[in-house]
């Protein structure tokens, strides 16, 4: 929900891989009205420092498998974020990552290329994530 110029995130998150762990955590959400819903549209994303007043991370889960990273749900209670902690456009986030995620790129010889270029992707997101840090009074 948008407060002035700043967000404020209540909700659940289950599997969040690194919940626990990380410093930081892009999660998407729900941005646009209960009544006037715009489906994916509605959906933005942002960058969520995990000592954020607000950030409170479940008791990791007890997986069969995969078990090299920390995964569990995630509380976010009234954590409040600057505008500049969105990632992108308002109620892009989602169309971002489906265009991030093509089928050609999910199982032929074009995954390297794609790992490679979600690794440029990722190292911007890094480099705003920074940015955003330490712009945070």
């Amino acid at each position: 929900m948008k407060d002035g110029k700043d967000w404020v995130l209540n909700g659940t998150k289950a599997w969040a891989t690194n919940a626990g762990t990380a410093d930081l955590m892009m999660i998407m959400v729900r941005t646009d009205q209960p009544n006037a819903r715009r489906g994916a549209k509605g959906i933005s994303t942002f960058i969520v420092p995990t000592d954020s007043k607000g950030y409170k991370p479940a008791k990791p889960e007890d997986k069969m498998g995969l078990r090299a990273s920390n995964t569990a749900g995630i509380e976010l209670t009234d954590l409040r974020l600057p505008a500049a902690h969105m990632l992108g456009d308002e109620g892009m986030g989602f169309v971002y990552a489906m265009e991030a995620s093509t089928p050609e790129g999910w199982g032929s010889g074009r995954r390297a290329s794609d790992r490679a270029a979600r690794a440029g992707a990722l190292a911007a997101v890094l480099r705003r994530a920074q940015a955003v840090r330490e712009a945070d009074p």
